[in-house]
């Protein structure tokens, strides 16, 4: 028996390699399509499954395995985005209703192939095809009819899906389905005109998020009683300033941050939101754009308020800033970061008094710079009064 067994090992290790060889020259992409030939007629079903898998496959090779005696290799072929569509029109008449599901949803099945399976007696290959973006109109239009609730609802989110068949899933008036309709990112406006005045909110706020949403609609929905759809307006990068300007007043604060968050709203208008009496707005500004206002704003009271900014170089820009006032400054001058105190030094607002109390400030290059602008800014006073002497004698003279 040990002799027997001595024997057969070897080949059977022989026979493993081999194997092993030909699945990884199956799934080689870059193998010729002589060797793929070759390999898709191996007496080894793995092998065969490998080669219908390979997306290097040639159309003749997929063709022939889509008859293959094993039903998950004809399912592997009817996946393949390769598959030419002789082969898929044979499969779309598998006795495997996974097959037939896999040439329902293959984007080169022919539009008659997919018009054929949408009448299948398997809801699950009904509903493959209506997800299927090549599902011809007509077809869509059939399936939007079709007594499966699931199948209708594939239709509904299915960015191919027509005006004229979503205008007719609205007539159901199932909100499930009209809640698809506006997540369908190829909603019309005409779709989306019927959708804002759906009595449920959440629907339109779907549509105030809409892209295809027109500008008479968002304007009507900024009006809407319900936050959730004026925040979804002031989100939405269609909505104009106008509309904007007017949320930005919006009495819920929810909706005041979409207005700070939106890219298009004005810089006035970003400008207001800065003094808001909810922080969470304020926040939601970005930072850059709060750089600027902090370097370029002439409002005394936007300029108090970023004072007190966490950020250390937006507080620096505000003492920067020559038309921050005398008691922001004042205020800038006791911060905790050196930078801040040394920016309020070169201030021309910053008052005799502050530059005073910052020339004992802990830091030796504060304390320096602070001597050195009260000195200058004395010499320029004395500079100022002699040369004011000066002409009041020469007006004396004369």
């Amino acid at each position: 028996m040990k002799e027997l067994v001595d024997i057969i090992e070897p080949f059977l290790e022989i026979q493993y390699q081999s194997k092993n060889r030909r699945l990884k020259e199956a799934k080689n992409e870059k193998a010729s399509q002589e060797t793929l030939n070759e390999l898709s007629q191996d007496e080894d079903e793995e092998v065969r499954k490998a080669v219908a898998n390979n997306i290097n496959a040639s159309k003749e090779v997929l063709l022939m395995l889509s008859k293959d005696k094993d039903a998950e290799i004809r399912f592997i072929v009817a996946r393949n985005p390769n598959t030419p569509e002789e082969a898929l029109e044979n499969l779309a008449k598998d006795l495997k209703d996974e097959v037939r599901s896999a040439v329902a949803t293959n984007r080169n099945t022919h539009k008659d192939v997919l018009a054929k399976l949408a009448r299948d007696k398997q809801v699950e290959i009904r509903y493959d095809v209506a997800r299927n973006v090549h599902t011809p109109q007509s077809t869509l239009m059939e399936l939007a009819k079709d007594r499966m609730y699931m199948v209708r609802r594939e239709v509904a989110k299915n960015i191919s899906t027509p005006e004229e068949v979503i205008l007719y899933l609205l007539e159901e008036n199932d909100s499930s389905i009209d809640m698809l309709i506006a997540t369908n990112p190829n909603s019309s406006k005409k779709v989306l005109r019927k959708l804002s005045y759906h009595e449920i909110w959440i629907i339109r706020r779907e549509v105030a998020k809409h892209c295809n949403t027109s500008e008479e609609i968002l304007l009507e929905l900024s009006q809407d009683s319900e936050p959730h759809v004026r925040a979804a307006v002031a989100r939405n990068l269609n909505t104009t300033s106008d509309i904007l300007a007017k949320l930005a007043n919006d009495c819920d604060s929810s909706v005041r941050v979409r207005v700070a968050e939106n890219q298009n709203t004005p810089l006035e208008v970003i400008e207001s939101l800065v003094c808001d009496k909810n922080k969470v707005v304020y926040s939601s500004i970005d930072e850059y754009i709060l750089k600027y206002i902090a370097s370029n704003t002439t409002d005394k009271f936007i300029l108090s308020t970023m004072s007190k900014d966490k950020n250390d170089n937006i507080r620096i820009l505000v003492a920067t800033n020559s038309n921050t006032s005398a008691e922001t400054l004042e205020k800038l001058s006791k911060d905790k970061n050196k930078d801040v105190r040394n920016a309020v030094i070169f201030n021309s607002n910053t008052q005799l008094e502050i530059l005073k109390n910052l020339s004992h400030d802990n830091e030796e290059n504060i304390r320096d710079a602070a001597k050195r602008i009260i000195i200058a800014r004395n010499n320029l006073l004395k500079g100022n009064i002699v040369e004011g002497r000066v002409i009041r004698q020469e007006k004396n003279v004369k």
